[in-house]
């Protein structure tokens, strides 16, 4: 007797394009800053897609791990601007006709923004905007008032009408 193969029926809907895309491609687009809609976009594939394979733990952590990179970066390039940082540059003169390269040292002097920046997030106990004033004593509350002699009781007014005072 001949043996019969069972054919597994395909689950249905397009395929999915999860394994055609290296994690590495991934790592390094999010290293770049790269969005999660722009990581989509490289891929053609739309932003829902991207946040169901980030359920796959592997795929979420090249994408953290890119993440990172690109969060470090900016972070050492937030440092150098709050304490100031030099480079070498070179520049073009004209002199008598000619045009003349001179390589300079540029210095770019510390950023007081950056600084204050750096300073409310990484200390932001020492370095916060908002002050917490604490008050003390005692608060009383009246519930007659006397004028020129008459007793006043509060009431409720009805309408536009104010209450009377009588």
């Amino acid at each position: 007797m001949p043996t019969q193969e069972v054919k597994k029926k395909h689950a249905g809907g397009r395929p999915s394009k999860f394994n055609t895309i290296p994690l590495k491609e991934i790592e390094k687009l999010s290293g770049y800053g790269f969005t999660d809609e722009q990581i989509a976009d490289v891929f053609d594939i739309c932003v829902a897609t991207l946040k169901n394979y980030k359920q796959n733990p592997k795929f979420l952590a090249a994408l953290k791990k890119g993440k990172e990179k690109a969060d470090n970066y900016v972070v050492g390039s937030l440092f150098h601007r709050a304490i100031g940082y030099s480079h070498p540059e070179v520049q073009l003169f004209c002199y008598k006709g000619k045009i003349v390269q001179k390589e300079i040292m540029k210095h770019y002097p510390p950023d007081p923004t950056a600084m204050i920046f750096w300073l409310k997030n990484r200390q932001p106990a020492n370095w916060r905007d908002r002050t917490e004033i604490e008050h003390s004593g005692e608060i009383k509350v009246m519930n007659s008032i006397t004028v020129e002699g008459n007793k006043l009781e509060p009431r409720v007014g009805v309408g536009n009408r104010l209450p009377s005072m009588n």
